[in-house]
Order: C-alpha cells, then sequence, then structure tokens
C-alpha cells in the first residue's frame, strides 16, 4: 500500500491537526508531529485507496481500516505499515479472512472463506494454508489435518458426504502412502497409495470383521 512522504516545515514537532498533500495525489489529514503522521489521521490515494486509523511516526501502527481501489478491505491491527496482529480482511469477491496477520501476510491461526462458501480454519503461513487445519468442501467433502504451502500433506482425514471416509498420508493434495478407507456399512480396507493412486496389496474387512488379502 502507499506510503505518505514526510514532510517538515512550520509547525514541526508540535502535535496538532493538519493536512498534507503530495504532487502524485496523496492526501493526509490528521494529527502531526515533526511534520509526519502521529496520532489519529486519514490517508488518501489519487486512485480512491484510504487509510483511517492510528500512525506512530508517519507509519501506519496500531489499529485502522484500509480500503483499496478495488474495494477490498483491511480492519484490524498495523505495525511498521503493515497489517499485523489481529484483523479482516473482506475481498471484492466475497471472500473473506479473519485472523492473524504479520508483516503483511495471513500469519497464524484464522479462517479464510472463499467466494464459493468453501472454508479453512486452521493455521496460515505467509497465505499459505500450512500446519494444521480443517477444509470444508461445497460439495460436503470435509479434511481434518496436516498441510503444507497450501496443500494438503502430512497425516489427514478426508470424510465424504456419504460417510465414506480416508485416514493416512496426504502428498500435494493426493493420498499418497499409507492409509485406511472406511465405509458407513463397516468395511475397512488398508492398503497403500501413491500419488492418488491406490497400489500393492491390501487387506479388506468386510462388515462382520472377516478378513480378505487384496492384491
Amino acid at each position: 500500500t502507499p506510503r505518505m512522504p514526510a514532510h517538515g516545515g512550520a509547525g514541526a514537532g508540535i502535535k496538532k491537526e493538519d493536512l498534507l498533500q503530495s504532487t502524485d495525489g496523496q492526501r493526509y489529514k490528521g494529527d502531526l508531529v515533526n511534520g509526519k503522521p502521529h496520532g489519529y489521521g486519514v490517508f488518501k490515494t489519487a486512485d480512491g485507496a484510504r487509510y483511517e486509523g492510528q500512525w506512530d511516526q508517519g507509519q501506519r501502527s496500531g489499529k485502522g481500516k484500509y480500503i483499496d481501489a478495488s474495494g477490498a478491505t483491511y480492519e484490524g491491527q498495523w505495525k511498521e505499515h503493515d497489517k499485523s496482529g489481529k484483523g479482516v480482511e473482506c475481498y471484492p469477491d466475497k471472500a473473506k479472512y479473519e485472523g492473524d496477520f504479520l508483516k503483511g501476510c495471513k500469519h497464524g491461526v484464522g479462517k479464510y472463506t472463499t467466494s464459493t462458501g468453501a472454508t479453512y480454519e486452521g493455521q496460515f503461513v505467509k497465505d499459505k494454508y500450512d500446519g494444521e487445519g480443517c477444509y470444508d468442501f461445497t460439495s460436503g467433502r470435509k479434511y481434518i489435518g496436516q498441510w503444507k504451502r497450501g496443500q494438503m500433506e502430512g497425516n489427514g482425514k478426508m470424510v465424504w458426504a456419504n460417510g465414506v471416509s480416508y485416514e493416512g498420508s496426504y502428498e500435494q493434495d493426493v493420498r499418497h502412502g499409507e492409509g485406511i478407507v472406511r465405509w458407513p456399512d463397516g468395511r475397512v480396507y488398508q492398503g497403500h497409495w501413491h500419488k492418488g493412486r491406490l497400489v500393492g496389496s491390501g487387506v479388506m474387512l468386510d462388515k462382520d470383521g472377516a478378513q480378505k488379502l487384496m492384491l
């Protein structure tokens, strides 16, 4: 997001409400100390972006709300000009994120709702699903488990709307490694997957508990 240049001049060092303008159309109205925004103020850019909130020595720091030219909004905590702390970010396509931010990124724990209504709730690292999290698909599927760089990776459990479930290892969003499939009628299959495909032999238990080797 654009940054407001500092201005000195008359009244520098005295906190007051004043107006700063730059040649590229940026405009600030609010508290100043030593010619820099400090306290509370409103900052606007020529393209319509707007920040209203707290400032510290010319930087957005504290609580504030930012609206960019596209209509996306962020309301929450800031530090040294970046979104940092707790906040809520809403996008023009109706997607929404509520949770932790660090240095401008979704980072920590939060909930993201996509434009289609799917949701992810869990850990984030630099804007990616990363760590432990739960993803609810619009189809009725639900995944609970580990993520890495935005993909299902590690141990997890997927449950489909019809009650079938898979619990085991994932890599790059697909089943990969050892896993167990369970059906609502009591059947259980334990086997091995490679890049989403069932490979090798496995063991099937029918609904009565009888075991059968599957080749």
